[in-house]
């Protein structure tokens, strides 16, 4: 682990273990045409917040 001023800023890991941890697993669109996934399975749902008001 890599530290700035007491914090942990950074870590150092093998080539290798980043390999994997960065591989992609597939493609969104294969994961969500799964027999097993039904729209239950999904939350679509938004948020009804407008945003903040500002000045312009």
């Amino acid at each position: 682990m890599v530290t700035v001023h007491g914090k942990p800023t950074a870590v150092v890991i093998s080539a290798e273990e980043y390999a994997r941890l960065t591989r992609r697993r597939g493609k969104l669109s294969s994961a969500l045409l799964r027999p097993d996934l039904s729209a239950e399975d999904l939350d679509t749902s938004r948020s009804c917040d407008t945003g903040r008001d500002i000045e312009l």
